[in-house]
């Protein structure tokens, strides 16, 4: 018989879990049969002691399965999705999501919202009036079909487990820790059902990354885990020691999108940063003349038009 004291104590001692007890453990929370507390106290535990690869890839894989797991393969396209760590001015994937969509891409995109004193991408679409970024996972479907792009916020049908857990870790004081962070990105990237991901890892006095080493031993761990997980993925480093380009705040992020699309304002950075990313994911999908593609997606007004279809 499951005994969750054990199983605590387990990890509180650093030691391994056997196979198939992160399973009954997460599944056990989510049946009530495990008191917030005790969740509580293991994930202080993985703070503390980490995970092996082994306990890692069951704890992603239950995350995944408490909830649906979408299927693109039938378009014709590449299916990608890009991620940031997040600060301060940062609308990339406002701009980028448009620019991929308009080369031929497919891009499904669930994201977060309130991220501190930033502000998620959820928060800045939907200071557009009418932005609907609660949908049904079947209107979230067809918008990415008849699209090419949707963006909506993470609900009760992706991932519910990962939204548990996150509500838990945000008041223990167990946000940074490098399994758990990894867990959490890359299930919900998964369960999108995409080919490809690129993540855009922030380092700075205004990131949650401080140092380039802790980037790059995120980036690595997070593209390690999506590789894991038949997921074709990158990561670039971005400085996050002032705002990321001319505005911050939501709606005027959204404006400076619209300016960037619209192929008039374009801050040297920003645009810096939405060419690394598109050009990563673009050879990804097996296009050779990736900069040719963003160049003239934004020059003929596709990549704007995916906006206002998407907006």
């Amino acid at each position: 018989m499951f005994n969750p004291y054990q199983f605590i104590n387990t990890k509180r001692k650093g030691l391994a879990h056997r196979s198939g007890d992160i399973e009954r453990f997460i599944k056990s929370y989510l049946d009530n049969k495990i008191e917030p507390a005790q969740l509580s106290a293991w994930l202080m535990a993985v703070c503390f002691n980490n995970m092996n690869k082994q306990e890692l890839n069951e704890y992603v894989n239950t995350i995944i399965n408490s909830g649906n797991q979408l299927d693109f393969s039938h378009l014709n396209g590449y299916i990608v999705d890009k991620h940031s760590t997040g600060g301060v001015g940062d609308k990339v994937s406002l701009i980028v999501g448009p620019i991929l969509a308009s080369c031929n891409c497919y891009v499904p995109m669930i994201v977060g919202r309130s991220l501190a004193h930033t502000g998620g991408t959820l928060d800045k679409l939907e200071s557009i009036k009418g932005y609907k970024g609660e949908i049904s996972i079947d209107d979230f479907k067809k918008n990415v079909k008849h699209n090419g792009i949707s963006i909506i916020g993470q609900n009760k049908d992706i991932c519910p487990a990962d939204k548990y857990i996150y509500s838990i870790r945000d008041i223990t004081a167990t946000i940074k820790s490098l399994p758990l962070i990894c867990a959490s990105i890359i299930s919900k990237k998964k369960a999108e059902g995409i080919n490809g991901l690129i993540l855009d890892i922030k380092v700075g006095n205004g990131a949650f990354m401080k140092n380039f080493k802790e980037a790059q031993e995120l980036g690595v761990a997070l593209s390690s885990l999506g590789r894991e997980l038949s997921i074709e993925s990158n990561y670039i480093i971005s400085d996050m020691n002032q705002p990321l380009g001319r505005n911050s705040g939501l709606w005027c992020e959204v404006e400076e999108s619209i300016d960037f699309l619209k192929n008039s304002k374009k801050d040297s950075r920003l645009k810096s940063v939405v060419y690394k990313i598109c050009t990563l994911a673009l050879e990804m999908a097996g296009e050779k003349n990736a900069k040719d593609l963003i160049d003239s997606s934004i020059k003929s007004g596709q990549a704007y038009e995916k906006f206002e279809k998407m907006a």
